[in-house]
């Protein structure tokens, strides 16, 4: 069967709680993360951990497992967001902190979450892409309390991380959850550059 036939570009193997050691083989080689018979045990075992927490392993779970660590560093923080709104456009102001420093950056686009995305894209060095179908805020709780909680997908030459995020309001949760996934591609490339 070929994916393209069917508006598919490529087809990427999910791996979750239930995968094998040859699912999780297959995904290392494809990343060029390099194991052996030695080092493998170690990795699936921390995989399966990742797993059993995580549910839906993205690529940064998978060099987490490889590199023996449990959580993806905050080389990112969202630590403000204000939202500019005229008549015919949406505007956003980020302040994002990287590393020690602290970074005001203005964005526009079709909506608050939109151009608050933009404007985070502007502060750091990954040129992301937002996958169209990963994207969801849903509600934890009833009520004006509730809290949203954000997921959203970030594709970066060839590597595909899920950001999550949850506050009280729909708008920094989404980008609570932007900043996460920007946190997991440096952590994917400070990974690769270390190598």
């Amino acid at each position: 069967m070929d994916p393209k036939r069917y508006g598919v570009e490529n087809s990427e193997l999910t791996l979750g709680p239930r995968s094998g050691s040859n699912a999780l083989k297959q995904k290392l080689s494809h990343m060029k993360i390099a194991f052996d018979g030695i080092s493998f045990p170690k990795i699936f075992k921390n995989f399966k951990k990742l797993a059993d927490a995580r549910k839906r392993i993205e690529d940064a779970d998978i060099v987490l497992a490889a590199d023996d660590k449990k959580k993806v560093p905050a080389h990112y923080t969202l630590m403000s967001y204000h939202p500019l709104s005229t008549m015919e456009t949406y505007r956003s102001i980020v302040k994002v902190g990287v590393g020690k420093k602290s970074v005001l950056q203005e964005g526009e686009g079709n909506g608050q979450i939109d151009a608050g995305v933009n404007a985070i894209k502007m502060t750091v060095p990954y040129n992301f892409e937002v996958d169209e179908k990963g994207f969801s805020v849903v509600s934890m709780g009833k009520g004006s309390a509730a809290q949203g909680s954000a997921e959203i997908i970030l594709r970066h030459k060839g590597w595909c991380v899920r950001g999550r995020g949850t506050d009280n309001d729909v708008v920094t949760s989404a980008l609570k959850a932007t900043i996460d996934g920007c946190n997991r591609l440096h952590y994917i490339n400070t990974y690769f550059c270390k190598k």
